[in-house]
């Protein structure tokens, strides 16, 4: 990751909303294409899962140069904004992509090792069993959206009230209910800066019930520079491509 920036999603609008939203569910079926496998062949000799397999068949490293960091409720802005990049030269990864299908490799593989018994549509399943499973596939997909953001030059963190719940404006930082937009946000500010190498300058897939509690993470956001709306949208009107990066890297970035 070169630089990481935050935008208040809510400002941003487009003249061709439906044009960018299709572009968007494009983008969006492409990836999904590419982490739909069968869990039949990450099984080894020995009945063990190959996690490596599943990494990177699953969470596969997709070319990006732009990483999208959002809530699952403002998917279909998300959509729209991500079509809009794309438009403009620039290849967008959203997390959603990626981490929603979680919830199928985990079914699939407690149908094939944890259901202690089925009655028609009825299937129950091994509590402990379940539990492992769901903490070594979280395991996974942690450690390959990690590398994703390592691997993309520009990560734009979306704020929505549903992506921070809160906000202190005076130590800059907020509360959040995403396990996925916490850990996300925690990777951008320890993991690794790197340089361009161009030198043009110095969630919820499960159903809610009442009963299941929220969690709560306090998030920093200080180490995020501030990215209106316009100033993205100024910037891909006057470039194309990673040029557009450069031009926001020259004038937010103060030396």
């Amino acid at each position: 990751m070169h630089q990481g920036f935050i935008m208040d999603l809510t400002q941003f609008t487009t003249e061709y909303t439906s044009d960018m939203y299709r572009r968007g569910l494009d983008i969006q079926n492409v990836q999904k294409h590419q982490v739909e496998k069968s869990i039949n062949k990450y099984i080894l000799s020995d009945g063990g899962l190959s996690a490596s397999e599943i990494e990177k068949d699953w969470f596969p490293e997709i070319n990006a140069n732009v990483f999208l960091s959002h809530s699952h409720k403002d998917e279909k802005k998300v959509l729209e904004l991500a079509g809009f990049l794309q438009s403009h030269g620039l290849k967008p990864f959203v997390d959603s992509f990626i981490w929603g299908y979680a919830e199928d490799l985990l079914k699939e593989i407690n149908n094939q090792y944890n259901i202690i018994d089925r009655k028609g549509e009825s299937i129950t399943y091994q509590y402990n069993g379940c539990n492992y499973v769901a903490a070594n596939v979280y395991m996974i997909l942690n450690g390959a959206l990690q590398k994703m953001i390592d691997n993309t030059e520009c990560v734009i963190f979306l704020e929505t009230p549903n992506s921070i719940k809160a906000k202190d404006a005076r130590t800059a930082s907020g509360i959040t209910e995403s396990s996925w937009i916490y850990s996300e946000l925690l990777t951008t500010e320890f993991i690794r800066k790197k340089a361009t190498g161009r030198l043009a300058h110095t969630e919820k897939r499960f159903d809610e019930q009442a009963s299941v509690p929220h969690f709560e993470y306090n998030v920093v956001l200080n180490h995020l520079i501030d990215l209106p709306a316009n100033i993205l949208k100024n910037a891909c009107n006057s470039c194309s491509g990673v040029d557009i990066l450069d031009h926001l890297y020259g004038i937010m970035i103060k030396p």
